[in-house]
């Protein structure tokens, strides 16, 4: 079950998601949202647009969307997030000690294509102008195996291929989103492997693999 939430939700929403998983209680369940992680892998908003502390009444922070809602729930396996200009991720155990996954992926700011075009740079910012290049996250759940695991990548459809098939790749984005990792580092946060070791734990064998083993 994938439920989408509005931007640091308030309790009202947190009380919805909440009685949606009551309803389909057990089924494996990602949460995406849009200020959650920053690029430092921490939960914090953009201080530019941050709504909790704007409006505390009617907005939860990243920290106390975890405390009252992705923490709580087995389950939450996976949360994802934009808004903040890079990736980065996060592993937490919930209340229960289960893992639970946390990844930014937002690409908005890269601008490659309007340099290819002959586009100046934005010299305020001393950055290209944002055009997205047309990057998006793709994610190749094998939840069959003894070891369940999420293949994620990063693929681009103005260049047609991955991130780890370009080779400027790294030259293009890195100084401007991870300026402090390495070129193997930045390259390993857009195609990698998270193995979820307490899948089966939490929601037991697929049934389709189960109705295949009969």
């Amino acid at each position: 079950m994938h439920i989408a939430l509005t931007m640091q939700p308030s309790d009202e929403v947190i009380a919805w998601a909440h009685s949606v998983i009551d309803t389909h209680a057990g089924l494996p369940t990602i949460v995406s949202t849009h200020d959650y992680l920053n690029t430092a892998g921490e939960r914090l908003a953009n201080p530019i647009v941050d709504l909790a502390r704007v409006d505390p009444d009617h907005h939860n922070s990243a920290e106390q969307l975890w405390q009252k809602l992705l923490s709580q729930r087995d389950e939450i396996f996976l949360v994802l997030c934009g808004h903040q200009h890079a990736q980065s991720r996060r592993v937490d155990t919930n209340v229960n000690g289960f893992e639970v996954h946390q990844i930014l992926a937002d690409y908005q700011a890269r601008g490659q294509t309007g340099l290819d075009a002959g586009q100046p740079m934005d010299k305020r910012r001393g950055k290209p102008f944002g055009l997205g290049d047309g990057w998006f996250r793709l994610m190749e759940f094998e939840l069959w195996p003894e070891q369940p695991t999420v293949h994620v990548r990063t693929y681009s459809t103005h260049y047609e291929g991955y991130s780890n098939e370009i080779p400027e790749y790294a030259q293009w984005y890195q100084k401007y989103e991870q300026p402090q990792m390495s070129e193997e580092e930045y390259l390993d946060a857009d195609d990698f492997q998270l193995a979820l070791p307490d899948f089966r734990q939490r929601f037991g064998v697929p049934q389709t693999q189960t109705a295949a083993a009969r």
